[in-house]
């Protein structure tokens, strides 16, 4: 297994930083009204204010967040690009996910930021309880044919 590493560098020279630059945690605190989520250190592009600010869009079509990550191996990165992020700490269960919304979340993030490698795996964070449940319900809408959400959906 490919070992990933955060690439804050990816951000910080990216086009939107100017417009929509934060760290993960405070995108996270947006919607879940407290830090400490992850490590401070993580910057991201922060999607929902880049389509509200810049394209003074509707954020309920993209992704959260996308952060720079590269693979690491023989003490150098390599393969760097970004990774679309979608927080859902405050899930209780998966009766609310449409694989559609989800889809469709992916589909305009990558529009958003095409000329840019993306990872191929999009990244759903759950708390702990949901994500086992989020993993069954991935799989089912996998074998339904999902085209975005259900290859490389992880919970963490």
């Amino acid at each position: 297994m490919v070992q990933l590493v955060c690439q804050n560098d990816i951000i910080v020279s990216h086009p939107f930083a100017c417009h929509c630059q934060a760290t993960l945690n405070d995108v996270a605190a947006k919607d879940y009204q407290r830090t400490g989520w992850f490590d401070p250190r993580i910057i991201c592009l922060s999607l929902d204010d880049y389509e509200a600010k810049v394209l003074k869009g509707s954020n309920d079509c993209t992704m959260d967040a996308a952060i720079g990550i590269g693979n690491y191996a023989n003490n150098r990165v390599t393969i760097s690009r970004l990774m679309l992020v979608e927080l859902r700490m405050g899930y209780d269960n998966v009766d609310n996910l449409s694989a559609s919304s989800l889809e469709n979340k992916i589909s305009h993030s990558e529009n958003l930021l095409s000329g840019h490698r993306i990872d191929k795996n999009n990244y759903f964070i759950f708390k702990d309880g949901v994500a086992a449940q989020a993993k069954s319900w991935a799989e089912r809408k996998k074998k339904e044919g999902g085209e975005y959400v259900m290859y490389g959906l992880s919970c963490l």
